[in-house]
């Protein structure tokens, strides 16, 4: 009877040791990024802010969880993945047109530089035939 309580217990603690691990890493995560965003004022930089999502779904076991709870944390992946993928859209449509801009202006640049060039030449020419004696 000993064997089997211990037994017990020990399955007990080994199912709740998984939850353990990820509310303690959880409280990791927020105390880090408490104590960042303290020593930046309370703005954590955005190059600084995590480029990751940490999300737990139950596991696929009738007597764990109920399906609509299963749905409704696909769900929420879901909608997590569409929004990121939306976000990462119109990044990519400005970094497009920022970078076409900055084309068109260094295009327009190295005309302007091209023609300053020939303006210079020219000034050059003509003060070196005031500069040369006449005779």
């Amino acid at each position: 009877l000993l064997i089997a309580i211990m037994s017990d217990s020990y399955e007990r603690v080994q199912d709740k040791a998984v939850n353990e691990f990820y509310l303690l890493r959880a409280r990791i995560i927020c105390n880090r990024e408490a104590m960042e965003a303290a020593s930046f004022n309370g703005s954590i930089p955005h190059a600084w802010a995590p480029v990751f999502v940490h999300v737990l779904r139950p596991i696929l076991d009738d007597d764990l969880c109920d399906q609509e709870e299963i749905a409704e944390g696909q769900g929420m992946l879901y909608e997590l993945r569409q929004e990121t993928r939306r976000s990462q859209s119109a990044v990519q449509r400005t970094v497009h047109r920022t970078t076409q801009g900055m084309c068109s202006e260094i295009a327009e640049l190295r005309e302007e530089v091209a023609e300053l060039r020939a303006a210079m030449q020219e000034i050059r020419s003509l003060l070196l035939a005031q500069s040369q004696p006449k005779r």
